[in-house]
């Protein structure tokens, strides 16, 4: 029998469906527990599933949760990359990747006050079986490097100190397809905008979507013929550029770099509409006829609060509609969010990526 997807088989045991399960890779002979499947390369008495690591038997975005202590640094640094992206491939869309490993940056800034066995194992493992080699050491700065070319969002990091040795434990987020902070905001989202200012600029070629049209969204606002429109998520301007000869047309976005790309003639702002703030939700409330987005909504899915927080702040800003273009699966998860007469839904019909 092959040594991928063999589940142990004993008379008190069941396979574990993974769907709602924690996976504990390296496992060793940690104790079974309800919802977590311990994984290991070795048919050990607690092991539930013997595998190798790097090829997990699960598909993509089935496991709610993955958890490993001292495993990652038994990989080379050529392993790491893959290793990582393989644990981020099946795990669901806010699925969480915690990672425990020795903190080589500390233990090399502080390796004289170790006392030398402890410092051995912790360079090079204990070495008393043949997996138990550490082959790649690990600080804070190439973790977070890792778990974000896998596409995890990094939330925790913690550094501290055990049998005298630094430690660090790094959780990590796997976001959806599209999520705002690193996409619009952060330093690592940068050549994503980058990509998306130049294919815009060329004028619509291999566009992400095929509408609405600029008469498409001219048809729906005269429908209500607003005194003032904001657009939010307004980008560099490309569609205030064309409305704002015949609307008092403003627009918002949270990419400074974006803003800084407007035309001057432009009535652009700073605004995360995502961010409570009730302060300005209540100076600017009613300010605007109609707010109107094009697929903004999307780079909300995967965090509910910042879903719930931009309706309500789009609901209080707008005097008579909000306006919605947005894929079916957003505008459902909008709706099911918040039920609000100002709620107008288009959807995006077609996608080339």
């Amino acid at each position: 029998m092959g040594i991928f997807s063999i589940f142990k088989k004993s008379l008190n045991k069941k396979p574990i469906a993974a769907g709602n399960s924690i996976l504990n890779l390296g496992s060793g002979n940690d104790p079974g527990h309800a919802g977590i499947i311990n994984v290991d390369v070795r048919p050990l008495e607690n092991v539930d599933l013997v595998c190798d690591v790097k090829k997990l038997p699960f598909k993509d975005n089935e496991v709610k949760a993955i958890k490993s202590r001292n495993l990652i640094e038994h990989f080379g640094r050529h392993e790491v990359t893959q290793l990582v992206n393989e644990w981020a491939r099946v795990l669901k869309p806010g699925g969480i990747l915690k990672i425990e490993t020795v903190d080589m940056g500390e233990l090399m800034n502080n390796w004289k006050k170790i006392p030398a066995e402890n410092l051995l194992d912790g360079i090079y493992g204990a070495q008393d079986y043949p997996e138990n080699f550490h082959k790649m050491g690990f600080t804070r700065k190439n973790l977070e490097d890792f778990f974000r070319a896998a596409g995890l969002r990094v939330i925790k990091v913690e550094q501290f100190i055990a049998r005298e040795i630094p430690r660090i434990i790094i959780q990590g987020k796997k976001t959806s397809e599209r999520d705002y902070i690193r996409d619009w905001i952060s330093p690592e989202g940068k050549e994503y905008r980058n990509r998306a200012y130049n294919r815009q600029k060329k004028g619509g070629e291999n566009p992400l979507v095929s509408n609405p049209t600029f008469d498409e969204i001219k048809k729906v606002l005269n429908k209500y013929q607003p005194n003032s429109v904001l657009e939010v998520g307004c980008g560099w301007g490309r569609i205030l550029e064309e409305l704002c000869e015949e609307y008092k047309i403003e627009g918002c976005d949270v990419s400074k770099e974006y803003l800084k790309k407007c035309d001057p003639k432009l009535k652009v702002f700073y605004y995360d509409i995502a961010v409570p703030d009730k302060e300005y939700v209540e100076k600017n409330k009613d300010r605007w006829d109609v707010l109107f987005c094009r697929g903004l909504m999307l780079y909300f899915m995967e965090v509910p609060e910042q879903m719930e927080t931009a309706l309500k702040n789009m609901a209080a800003l707008a005097k008579k509609k909000v306006i919605f273009w947005e894929w079916p699966e957003v505008c459902e998860r909008i709706k099911n969010t918040m039920k609000n007469d100002k709620f107008e839904f288009h959807i995006i019909e077609h996608r080339d990526e």
